[in-house]
């Protein structure tokens, strides 16, 4: 049996390892670390500072100590682009063919040696006789970058995965989807937000965007005059102590208006160029899940339920894992968790 890899994410404020097992009573929580990442070491999916990174990783996988060197790591950021598109069905070489030509209509020519292009059959839909193809390309760089990382650190890369689909796969496991329904992941960092649309069980879209919980951050200094971690440790005393959530919810309310905004114009992009459902849930993620004003802006702004995402809820936990900063970390680790539940023979 092909062995589970251990997911890594390498995010722009911190890295964050979960491992998980196959027990008889389902999966359990093997390992699980969190290690903080200074300023600037990884910037829009960039690694900035390899040698700052490599030392965060190394930390965590000293503390954690994880069963085996397989890991899954993810991509982000403006580098990397996600086309859901259907084709009649077509033999083999004809497919090739067809998948080769949509690639270049998002990588210009010039660029085609500088991005990685990859590819799954998402299902064959009897009910057009066609076939619905998902296409990820991926500028070299980015991924080179994360693999040196790993490889530095004496692990074996074995998945390379978008996050897009690695938050899908979380919920997927964590909360289920719902067949026939359009849903959306989002997945709020640091610096980067994430969102992944699902139409009927199956990620058809994806995006990144330039917001995320430094914004938060960067509005709590401007009107209260705090320090960079005063801010943030404001915010963070936001999402857990109700009278702080009410101090600060008319600093917090405009930058989760303008993520809302953000994701309202992705779910239109989509629905212009497709025929799907109205979107009906927003499954919530990432670092800044839980600021007090972010859920209420998604759920006003887009008319759908917002759910935040607990990819740990369900799950039994290993001895040597630290109970409370799982629960903590719970969102947050959302991207880790899915790559956790990858593979190295399987597909997105």
């Amino acid at each position: 049996m092909t062995r589970r890899c251990f997911g890594l994410d390498l995010g722009t404020s911190a890295v964050r390892l979960v491992q998980l097992r196959q027990a008889r009573s389902g999966l359990r929580v093997a390992r699980f670390g969190v290690e903080p990442l200074a300023p600037g070491c990884i910037e829009d999916g960039q690694v900035v500072d390899h040698e700052a990174t490599v030392a965060a990783v190394r930390r965590v996988l000293a503390r954690v100590r994880p069963l085996g060197r397989d890991v899954a790591l993810a991509v982000a950021g403006n580098g990397v682009i996600i086309k859901r598109f259907a084709v009649p069905q077509l033999r083999p070489e004809a497919l090739v063919a067809q998948i080769a030509w949509e690639a270049d209509q998002i990588v210009a020519p010039q660029q085609r040696g500088e991005v990685l292009v990859d590819h799954t059959i998402l299902r064959e839909n009897p009910a057009t006789g066609e076939i619905e193809v998902l296409l990820v390309a991926a500028k070299h760089d980015i991924v080179r970058q994360r693999l040196r990382v790993a490889q530095d650190c004496g692990l074996r890369p074995v998945v390379v995965d978008a996050a897009a689909f690695a938050l899908h796969n979380c919920v997927e496991a964590a909360h289920g989807l719902v067949g026939g329904e359009t849903a959306a992941v989002l997945a709020v960092g640091a610096a980067t937000s994430t969102i992944t649309i699902v139409a009927d069980g199956v990620p058809a879209y994806g995006r990144d965007f330039g917001a995320g919980g430094r914004d938060y951050d960067a509005a709590i200094q401007q009107a209260t005059g705090a320090s960079a971690s005063e801010a943030e440790a404001l915010k963070r005393r936001a999402a857990v102590e109700p009278e702080v959530a009410a101090r600060l919810a008319d600093v917090l309310a405009p930058v989760s208006r303008a993520i809302a905004g953000e994701v309202q114009r992705s779910l239109a992009f989509f629905l212009d160029s497709t025929v799907a459902e109205p979107l009906t849930r927003i499954y919530l993620a990432g670092g800044a899940a839980a600021t007090p004003t972010l859920a209420p802006a998604l759920g006003e702004r887009l008319g759908a339920a917002v759910q935040r995402v607990e990819p740990f809820a369900r799950l039994a936990v290993d001895a040597g894992v630290d109970a409370g900063v799982l629960a903590a970390e719970g969102a947050a680790a959302a991207l880790a968790f899915g790559l956790a539940l990858r593979r190295e023979d399987d597909s997105p």
